[in-house]
C-alpha cells in the first residue's frame, strides 16, 4: 500500500504552507492569463488584426455581427449593432481588467457570466456541441474558479511546520519573551 510519506519522497511533493502558497499563485496567474488572451484574441479578429498572421475566424466586425445574429436571431439592424459592440467592449474590458489582476472576485464572477450567456445562447442556437466543443463552460468554469482563488490564502496547518512561518496563536502573543 502507498504511503503519504513514499508519495511526497516520489514526487518531491510537501505540504509546506509556502509550496501551497507559491502553487496558487501560480494556478491563479495562468488562469487569468489565459482567460485574458482568450478574450483579447477574439476582440482581436473581429477588427482583423490575425488576418496578417493567416489565422482568425471573423476578421472583421461585419462577419461577427453575421455570426452574432446566428445566436440571437431575434436582433437586427441597430439592436443587433449594439449587441456585437457591447460584446466586443465587454470582452475587451474583461481581457484588459484580468491581465491587470484588479479585484479578482468582481472580474471573476463577471467573466464567469459573460461566458455562461454566451456559452447558454451558442447551445440554444446551435446545439449543445458548439459550446461543448469550444470549452466555453470549461472557461466559465475557470473564472469562477479564478474569482475563487483570487480572494482565498490556502489553508493553514495547526502546526509550525517552518521555523520562519510559525502559526500565531494567542497564547503565543501573549506570552512574554523569554
Amino acid at each position: 500500500m502507498l504511503r503519504r510519506a513514499d508519495f511526497e519522497d516520489v514526487f518531491g511533493f510537501q505540504e509546506d504552507p509556502m509550496h501551497t502558497r507559491s502553487a496558487v499563485r501560480v494556478v491563479r496567474i495562468a488562469v487569468r492569463l489565459s482567460l485574458a488572451s482568450g478574450f483579447l484574441s477574439a476582440v482581436a479578429d473581429r477588427f482583423g488584426w490575425w488576418e496578417s498572421f493567416g489565422q482568425g475566424s471573423w476578421g472583421s466586425m461585419g462577419a461577427f455581427a453575421d455570426y452574432a445574429h446566428r445566436l440571437v436571431p431575434f436582433a437586427s439592424g441597430w439592436f443587433l449593432a449594439v449587441i456585437v459592440w457591447a460584446a466586443t467592449a465587454t470582452e475587451a474590458t474583461l481581457g484588459v481588467l484580468l491581465l491587470t489582476g484588479w479585484r479578482p472576485k468582481l472580474i471573476g464572477a463577471a467573466t464567469c457570466l459573460v461566458l455562461i450567456a454566451f456559452g447558454t445562447a451558442m447551445a440554444i442556437s446551435l446545439g449543445m456541441e458548439s459550446p461543448l466543443s469550444y470549452s466555453v463552460f470549461s472557461a466559465a468554469s475557470a473564472a469562477a474558479a479564478y474569482a475563487i482563488l483570487g480572494t482565498t490564502s490556502p489553508p493553514h496547518t495547526d502546526h509550525t511546520s517552518s521555523a520562519a512561518y510559525p502559526v500565531r496563536t494567542l497564547e503565543t502573543i501573549a506570552r512574554p519573551l523569554k
